[in-house]
Parts: structure tokens; sequence; C-alpha cells
């Protein structure tokens, strides 16, 4: 097997802000992976994320402090992932990791 092949990375890492109150371009990311991890990086648990795999229904939330702060997806079928802030507030980091991951 070439070195190129062998040595190829398929793992992803990304930081994205969830300012808006809406699911909007700015606050989405296209991936094709088999595994997925999501993050609100905050010590607020006021800075509640949602996201959604379709942009318009709320399939989730991340709430720093608690359990559900980081979530990890395997073998998901849905390309894109939005979010948003469940309620008005200054922008929440949201982190992105992926393995497998095919640009």
């Amino acid at each position: 097997m070439p070195t190129a092949a062998r040595n190829k990375d398929s793992n992803y890492f990304y930081k994205l802000y969830a300012s808006s109150t809406s699911f909007d371009v700015f606050a989405r990311w296209n991936f094709n992976s088999v595994g997925l991890a999501l993050m609100v990086e905050s010590n607020d648990p006021t800075d509640v994320v949602q996201y959604s795999f379709d942009g318009k229904t709320v399939h989730g939330d991340m709430t720093p402090m608690m359990p559900s702060e980081a979530i990890v997806f395997d073998n998901r079928s849905q390309s894109v992932v939005w979010f948003r802030r469940a309620e008005p507030g200054k922008p929440v980091l949201v982190r992105i990791e992926a393995w497998r991951y095919e640009s």
C-alpha cells in the first residue's frame, strides 16, 4: 500500500458560534462521516444550544454543565447539522469532531 494512502487523515475538528435563536446558514455544518461528536463549550447553564438535522425541527439540545453538554452519534445518515441558541444571549461556542470523515 502506498504511504500516502496509509497516512490519510480522516478526522475532522471545527468550532463555530451559535448566536441566533433560528437555524441559519451561519451556524450550519456539512459532513460526510461515520462518527460525529458535538460539544457546547460554556460554563453557563443558560447557554443551551439546540441542533437540527433538517434546519427546521429541534432534534436535541446541549446544556452546559449537564451530561447533555456533549453528544456522540455513530453512523449518521444525515449530512448537515444546524445549531441555534435556545434563548437569546451571547454567542455560544460549539465544538465539532468527526471521524472517518470524507471531504
